[in-house]
C-alpha cells in the first residue's frame, strides 16, 4: 500500500509539505451507536428565511484549511510549467442534438444571514426536488412550485434536543435513496462534533415525517473530530461519507452509517476509519440506477498532483467494505493507483482555494478549489460493465492562472480491474470554468455542469455534454443555463464550494443541475438556479 511519509522538501524551495510517495496510514475501524427519534407526521411550517439585502451581514464560511497558512507555498511559486496536455481549447459540435431544457427555475436565494459560499446541493426523486444551501433547505415539486421553505435546516430537528436542534452550521447534503424510495438530508453540528442525519419515513418528504439522528464524531479514545466538507452517498449496505480534518496536515476520515436500521428508524451504528495526512479529500461513490453486484464495496477516490504531493499525477481508488455482523472486520484499503495525464492543482500560486477566477467590474477573484475532488463520484452499473465519473478543477495554461475542468470516466469490465476509459480537460476559451459536477444517464450520455467567469463574463451557470459516439476525452457544445448579471464583491470571496448534477430516477434520461449566479453585483446577494436538461439521444428503457 502506498505510504504517506512525514514530509519532504518542496522542489528545493525550502518549503515542507506532506508526500504521498512513501504507505498510507489507516487506523482501525471504530464503531459507535446513535439512537433515532421520530419527527412529526409532516414538516411543520416554520418562518421563511429572509432574502439578503445590502446592509445585511456578510459571513464567509471558513473551512479547515491550512491553519496559519501551514502547508501553503509562497504566493507565485509552483505555477503550471506547461499547458494541460488534454486541453480542449474549442467548443466541439459533437455527434448529437442540442440538449433540451425541460424545467428551469430559481432555487434558494442568499438569506439575510449573509453566508458565502452557498454549498449548493440537490436531490431529485419521482415527484420532488430537495435543494440545500448553507443553513437553508427547500422542497419543490418538479415544475418548480415551492412546497416547503426555504427554512433553516435545523428546523427539521425541532424538539430533538442537543446541537442538531440548536446549531445550524451547514455543509449540507441531500440524497434520494431510489432503492428504498426515501430521502436523506444531513448537515454537521461542527463545534459540538456531530453529524446530523435525517431519513424520510416515506417517499413524500413534506408529509411523511422523518427519522432523526445525531451521530457523534468523537473517536473511541475521546478525540473530538471536526468533520469538514462532509459528502454522504447512497449504497446498498450503508450510507457512506468522507470528511477532512484540516488541509493539508491533519488527515481525514471515512464513515459508513447503518442504512437498514436507519430506514426503520432504529438505533444505528457507524463505522469510521481515520486516514493519515495529507488531507486530500476522499469522495465516496454514489449510486445511480441498478445496484452493484452483491458484496461490492463502496469506492472512494481522490486526485493527487504529483508535483505537490510526490509521485506521478494519479487517481487513488480505495475500497470500503463494511461488515455489520462484526464491524471490527470492516476494511478500508487502496484498490488502485490509476495514472492520469499531467495536471496542475495549483491556481494563481494557491494549492487550496485557488482564488483565481476573474469577474467584470471588480478586482475580487473567485475561489476555484483545486485541492479536492468535486461532488459527485457517480457510480452506474450497466451489467456488462460498471462506471465511475468524477471531476475537479485544474490550471490549464502555462502561467497557472486560468481554471478549467478535468473529468474522468473509469470503467470495470466484468470482474476485471478498474481502469481509466477516458479523461479530458474542458477549457474551450480564455474564461475560467470551475466548480464542476458530472453524471451519466442510462444511455451513457454525460452532462458536465460548472461555473464560467471571466473579465467580460459575469459568473454564469453552464453545461457541456458528450454522447457515447463522440471521440474519447471530448466534451461537446456548451449552453448557458443561467446568465449571470453581477459579480461577487465580498472580501475573501468564496464561491460555490461545489455544485450538484443529478440524474432523475423516474426519468433517467434527464439531468437536474443546481449552481449559483448573481442577478446584480453585490457582496453576497447570490441566487441559485435549478435546471432539468435532457439529451435527445437518450431513450427510456
Amino acid at each position: 500500500m502506498k505510504a504517506i511519509c512525514a514530509s519532504f522538501a518542496f522542489l528545493g524551495l525550502g518549503f515542507t509539505v506532506l508526500s504521498a510517495a512513501c504507505a498510507q496510514e489507516i487506523g482501525k475501524p471504530m464503531v459507535r451507536v446513535a439512537q433515532a427519534r421520530t419527527s412529526a407526521a409532516a414538516l411543520a411550517p416554520v418562518p421563511l428565511m429572509k432574502v439578503w439585502q445590502p446592509g445585511d451581514p456578510v459571513r464567509v464560511r471558513s473551512d479547515l484549511r491550512r491553519r496559519a497558512e501551514r502547508g501553503q507555498p509562497p504566493a507565485g511559486t509552483l505555477q503550471a510549467s506547461a499547458p494541460d496536455p488534454l486541453l480542449q481549447n474549442q467548443i466541439l459540435a459533437g455527434s448529437g442534438a442540442q440538449p433540451v431544457i425541460r424545467t428551469d427555475f430559481d432555487g434558494i436565494p442568499s438569506s439575510s444571514e449573509g453566508f458565502t459560499p452557498p454549498d449548493i446541493v440537490g436531490a431529485v426523486g419521482p415527484n420532488h426536488y430537495i435543494q440545500m444551501v448553507n443553513v437553508a433547505m427547500a422542497i419543490f415539486d418538479k415544475s418548480g412550485q415551492r412546497l416547503f421553505g426555504p427554512s433553516p435546516i435545523n428546523s427539521l430537528w425541532r424538539g430533538f434536543g442537543g446541537p442538531c436542534e440548536s446549531e445550524n452550521n451547514g455543509d449540507p447534503i441531500a440524497r434520494y435513496d431510489h432503492l428504498a424510495n426515501r430521502w436523506l438530508v444531513t448537515q454537521f453540528a461542527l463545534d459540538d462534533h456531530f453529524q446530523c442525519i435525517a431519513i424520510s419515513r416515506g417517499p413524500n418528504p413534506v408529509t411523511d415525517g422523518w427519522f432523526l439522528y445525531a451521530f457523534s464524531t468523537e473517536t473511541a479514545d475521546g478525540t473530538k473530530v471536526t468533520p469538514d466538507y462532509p459528502k454522504i452517498t447512497i449504497w446498498p449496505d450503508g450510507y457512506y461519507m468522507g470528511t477532512q480534518r484540516g488541509f493539508p496536515t491533519d488527515g481525514l476520515d471515512v464513515w459508513v452509517f447503518e442504512r437498514d436500521k436507519m430506514l426503520a428508524g432504529q438505533a444505528a451504528r457507524q463505522v469510521q476509519f481515520t486516514i493519515g495526512a495529507p488531507s486530500l479529500f476522499l469522495m465516496p461513490s454514489d449510486l445511480d440506477g441498478p445496484p452493484p453486484p452483491v458484496g461490492t464495496p463502496n469506492y472512494f477516490i481522490r486526485h493527487v498532483d504529483g508535483q505537490l504531493f510526490g509521485g506521478q499525477d494519479r487517481l487513488e481508488l480505495f475500497e470500503f467494505s463494511v461488515n455489520w455482523s462484526d464491524p471490527s472486520k470492516s476494511t478500508f484499503q487502496l484498490n488502485a493507483d490509476i495514472p492520469t495525464a499531467p495536471f496542475s492543482a495549483m491556481l494563481c500560486g494557491d494549492m487550496f482555494s485557488g482564488n483565481c477566477a476573474t469577474q467584470p467590474s471588480t478586482s475580487v477573484r473567485l475561489e476555484t478549489l483545486p485541492a479536492w475532488i468535486m461532488w459527485r463520484l457517480q457510480y452506474r452499473n450497466f451489467g456488462t460493465h460498471q462506471t465511475l465519473l468524477t471531476s475537479h478543477t485544474v490550471a490549464v495554461n502555462s502561467t497557472g492562472d486560468r481554471a478549467g475542468v478535468r473529468w474522468y470516466e473509469l470503467r470495470r469490465d466484468g470482474n476485471g480491474p478498474w481502469t481509466k476509459r477516458q479523461e479530458g480537460t474542458h477549457s474551450p476559451d480564455s474564461n475560467h470554468r470551475f466548480m464542476p459536477s458530472i453524471a451519466m444517464d442510462q444511455s451513457g450520455n454525460i452532462a458536465l455542469g460548472y461555473t464560467v467567469s471571466g473579465p467580460t463574463v459575469f459568473p454564469s451557470v453552464a453545461l457541456a455534454s458528450r454522447r457515447p459516439n463522440d471521440p474519447l476525452g471530448t466534451i461537446s457544445g456548451e449552453i448557458t443555463l443561467r446568465e449571470g448579471r453581477g459579480s461577487q464583491t465580498s472580501v475573501g470571496a468564496r464561491w460555490g464550494d461545489y455544485s450538484s448534477m443529478e440524474v432523475d430516477p423516474a426519468e433517467p434520461c434527464t439531468f437536474w443541475y443546481s449552481n449559483q449566479y448573481y442577478p446584480a453585483t453585490s457582496e453576497v446577494g447570490w441566487r441559485t438556479r435549478i435546471t432539468a436538461v435532457k439529451l435527445p439521444e437518450c431513450s427510456l428503457r
